[in-house]
């Protein structure tokens, strides 16, 4: 314990002097976990995390990220942060699965921190049906008609590739419900139930 905390406030020393702030806040962070002290070690985490992102150190905010987001499961922040990195890295792969473990973990966080995190996973991985539901439910609620309007129909031109013509008039009725009745739908949805 002793030990600790006198690397500990050597680090913070080295960091007066001009040590790397990434490199000492993630030793911190380790020194801190050690101690069983998760508060501490997850604002160190993220002061590394933070700081190397507006250094453009991505490799190294990447790890940081990554690292808080397992400290922290049930904030979601630290992996839409991760997955905004990954995406820029072109790791859009990666991203996707990143930031669907991080919804999976947060159930709770804010609505608003989730709608910002599907409307990204919706970018990176435009065939997530899941991800556009969601989006359409929430914009619905939010009595954005077309925002969940358009969720929907790229719900619909999925199921309609893949072929899932149950699904697809369930979605496609949605549709009409929040007020798409163009004649295109109604001619797909029409086209759908004889299938």
């Amino acid at each position: 314990r002793g030990d600790r905390q006198r690397a500990i406030e050597a680090l913070g020393e080295a960091q007066t002097l001009g040590a790397d702030m990434v490199v000492t806040a993630r030793m911190m962070a380790r020194l801190a976990a050690a101690a069983g002290d998760t508060t501490q070690a997850a604002l160190q985490l993220e002061q590394a995390a933070r700081l190397a992102t507006e250094r453009n150190r991505r490799d190294e905010a990447i790890e940081a990220w990554q690292a808080l987001s397992q400290l922290v499961p049930e904030r979601l922040e630290p992996a839409r942060a991760c997955a905004d990195l990954l995406a820029a890295a072109g790791r859009t792969d990666e991203a996707a699965s990143t930031l669907r473990e991080g919804l999976a973990r947060a159930k709770g966080a804010p609505e608003e921190v989730q709608l910002a995190a599907y409307e990204l996973l919706s970018r990176l991985a435009p065939n997530d049906t899941t991800a556009h539901d969601w989006l359409a439910k929430t914009y619905a609620k939010r009595r954005d008609r077309d925002g969940a309007t358009r969720q929907l129909r790229l719900i619909a031109e999925a199921q309609e590739k893949s072929g899932d013509d149950v699904v697809l008039v369930e979605t496609l009725e949605r549709i009409v419900v929040l007020g798409g009745e163009d004649s295109d739908l109604l001619r797909r949805l029409g086209a759908a139930h004889e299938r």
